[in-house]
Formats: C-alpha cells, sequence, structure tokens
C-alpha cells in the first residue's frame, strides 16, 4: 500500500488527544485508579489514526485497562467515558466530540496477541487493521512492541485463505444468476451491488496482503492500493452508478457482477419462520442499521464528498430494506434469490417502497430511500411490530440480540 500523507486535520487532533490524556485521563487514574497507572494503555485510533480525518471526524481514542477490572467495574468506567464533566468542558473548549472507548484487548477480539487464546482466522479481519494502526499516546507496558512481535509469529496461510472465502464465493452468484428469469436476474443483480463491492474490496487487499480496514474506510483506503486495484475500483464505482435508478441492466454488468460478485450476505437459512420473540428482536436489528449503518452513513459519506462510499451505503440500505420488509410481512428470513422471487409476492403490502428502492431517473435516489426508510417504519408501527419506546429513539442503541445472533441459533 502506498504511503498515506496525514490530512492536516488528522494532525491536529492527535495533538487534542495527547492533551486530553494530559489533562484528564492521566489525573483520573492517578486519583482514582493509581494501581492501573502503569497496566493502562492510551492510544488514537479510526480516521485519525489512519490520516483521512476530516472536518466531520470524531476523534476515536481507546483506553485499555485490565481485564479484571472492567469486569468488576465497567459500569463506572463507562459513566466517567461518557458522563464526566472534565471531558464535556474539554469538548466544547476543542470544539470537537473527543470519544474515549473504555475496553480490554480480549473485548477488542485481539486477545490472541497477548495470550495466543483463540483463532487466527477469526481474527483475521478489520480488528488486525485496527490494531496495527493505533498511534499510541501512553504505553508504558509496551503492549505496541508485544502486539508487533505477536503478529511477527503469525502463521502462514490463514490470510490466503480469508481471501479464498472471498474468492470462493465467486461461483454462488454465477450459479444464482444461472437460475433467474432475465427479469428477476436484472432486479437480483441491482440487490447485489452492495455485496459485490464488500466482496470485491476485501480480495484488492488481500492481493497486496494488506490488513482489511473497517468497512467505513475500505474504499478511502483503496484508494492507495495499486495501479490494478484502482481499475477495478473504477469498475466497482460505475457498477454502483448504473443501478442508482430504474434501469435496464446491460448483459455486459450482469457478467461483470457474476465475476465480481458474492452471493448475498453469508448462507442463511430460508422459509423459517421465527418465534414472536426471535422476531421482534430481528425487527429491532434491522431498524437499528438501517439507521446507524445505513441511513446516517449514507448521509455523512455524501455530505463529506466521498461519492463511492455513499452510493455503497445507499445500496446497503436498500438491501436492507428489502431484507426488512420481507421479514416484517412473512416474519421469514430469506436469502439469496430467493429475495427477489419473495420481494415479489409481497411488495404491494408496503405501498411507495418499491419506488424509493428503484426511483426514476428524474428523482434523487438519496432523498428517495430515506423516504423508504420512513415508509419502513410506518409500515412497523401500523403492525405494531416494536415497542413504542424504541420507535421514538432508534438511534438509542443497538439492539443487545443481533440478528446475526438470532441466525446462529437456527
Amino acid at each position: 500500500m502506498n504511503h498515506i500523507e496525514p490530512t492536516s486535520h488528522s494532525l491536529r487532533y492527535r495533538k487534542i488527544a495527547k492533551q486530553a490524556f494530559k489533562d484528564i485521563i492521566r489525573p483520573y487514574l492517578q486519583h482514582h485508579h493509581p494501581e492501573l497507572i502503569e497496566k493502562s494503555f492510551f492510544a488514537v485510533c479510526s480516521s485519525v489514526a489512519y490520516g483521512l480525518a476530516d472536518e466531520y471526524s470524531d476523534i476515536d481514542t481507546i483506553l485499555i485497562i485490565p481485564e479484571e477490572e472492567y469486569n468488576v467495574r465497567e459500569t463506572e468506567w463507562v459513566n466517567w467515558a461518557f458522563g464526566d464533566p472534565e471531558i464535556a468542558t474539554f469538548r466544547q473548549r476543542t470544539k470537537k466530540d473527543l470519544r474515549i472507548g473504555i475496553s480490554t484487548w480480549h473485548r477488542e477480539d485481539i486477545g490472541i496477541l497477548f495470550d495466543g487464546q483463540g483463532s487466527w482466522d477469526d481474527f483475521y479481519n478489520d480488528h488486525l487493521h485496527w490494531v496495527q494502526n493505533l498511534i499510541p499516546i501512553y504505553d508504558p507496558c509496551d503492549q505496541m512492541q508485544i502486539i508487533s512481535d505477536s503478529l511477527a509469529r503469525m502463521p502462514q496461510g490463514f490470510a490466503e485463505r480469508a481471501a479464498d472465502r472471498y474468492a470462493g464465493q465467486l461461483e454462488d452468484i454465477r450459479c444464482n444468476l444461472g437460475r433467474l428469469s432475465a427479469p428477476t436476474q436484472k432486479r437480483f443483480v441491482g440487490l447485489l451491488s452492495y455485496s459485490i463491492v464488500n466482496r470485491a474490496l476485501p480480495l484488492l487487499f488481500h492481493r497486496e496482503n494488506v490488513p482489511l480496514p473497517f468497512h467505513k474506510w475500505q474504499w478511502a483506503l483503496a484508494k492507495h492500493l495499486n495501479a490494478e486495484a484502482q481499475s477495478i475500483l473504477e469498475q466497482l464505482r460505475v457498477m454502483l452508478e448504473e443501478q442508482m435508478h430504474q434501469i435496464s441492466f446491460p448483459e455486459g454488468l450482469i457478467s461483470k457482477g457474476a465475476k465480481m460478485a458474492a452471493s448475498l450476505d453469508i448462507p442463511l437459512p430460508m422459509g423459517i419462520k421465527l418465534s414472536q420473540d426471535q422476531f421482534k428482536q430481528a425487527l429491532a436489528s434491522v431498524q437499528w442499521h438501517l439507521q446507524e449503518r445505513g441511513c446516517y452513513q449514507m448521509v455523512r459519506a455524501r455530505a463529506r464528498g466521498w461519492h463511492e462510499s455513499s452510493l455503497k451505503y445507499l445500496c446497503a440500505t436498500r438491501c436492507l430494506l428489502i431484507k426488512g420488509a420481507i421479514l416484517l410481512e412473512t416474519e421469514q428470513v430469506r436469502c439469496g434469490e430467493n429475495v427477489s422471487v419473495m420481494w415479489d409476492n409481497i411488495h404491494e403490502n408496503i405501498p411507495g417502497l418499491e419506488d424509493c428502492i428503484w426511483p426514476r431517473k428524474d428523482e434523487d435516489p438519496f432523498e428517495k430511500t430515506l423516504q423508504g426508510i420512513n415508509i419502513f417504519r410506518e409500515r412497523m408501527e401500523d403492525k405494531h411490530a416494536l415497542p413504542h419506546k424504541y420507535l421514538e429513539n432508534p438511534l438509542s442503541s443497538p439492539p443487545s440480540y443481533d440478528l446475526a445472533c438470532i441466525l446462529e441459533e437456527l
């Protein structure tokens, strides 16, 4: 990967984080937890550490404390990080949202680097990229060196296996498309645009032996990969733009999608009716991800001028709207080609939603997708599908029982 020159905002925010440690975090440790002074770790992470921060960026930091301490006083630590008056005053003075994450290495899914417990195959994801790019501000136990030494001992071959999992799915979409009629095939490729990008981007990183970043930053960081990767990125961008409106997909696009795409998400149980408890929890997860992962990220990416990222989140929101509508109307989970087939059967139950998902060329696809989210929420309210309290504040927190957990239990 080519060198990334940090933005001026990144450099300024790193200085603010250092000042926050000096003014707030270290004094807090010394006064309330002096026994942890030599056991803690504090670093800058996310966009500020990657060098990609802009005027919209928050300052994300992480304070790592011992596992036993976190287990005993988790609530106390979280209340301090989110409600301490000094932190609030610091944010007002610097006019930036300083976020202090309180965690442990195991809670960040990288405990294997310290005790060897766990599977390297499970570890090779965005956590590896995250930990490699931490910028330590306070590291008395030299924990970054421990991380570096552990990463040097990673077993050979597991990164290739991760890439093979993505590449092995390329034939899945080819087979799925072959079983569909031409009209459904065109719609199916449109629905798959998000999954196409989500499988193609990881392959670009794996081919250069670069750890996969968190999904939010994949496109921006992929622009620093080699020339061949840039050519593929351009193809992906064109594909995303082509499916923004109700258009006929040319055969070349379908062929390109078949070669680059994976099946829609992971294989899921199909046609299994959920219990009422599972149904409500699954729907709550869909609603939260629509707002937080879809709407929020889409709007922010568009405001920042991140054209490709905003298109990717737009596709993600559309896919989730369709899956959520199927879940809402049938109380069943559907995937693959069954999504298009089932959508044909139920879309008239939610008037106006299909027009929001596939708007006309003279309509703004972003505005129409936001309208689609509102239509979906109104349908949930009509069916009393979610507790009223949750609907009042859908961005408050993610449901404790994620849809993925529900699916794993079925």
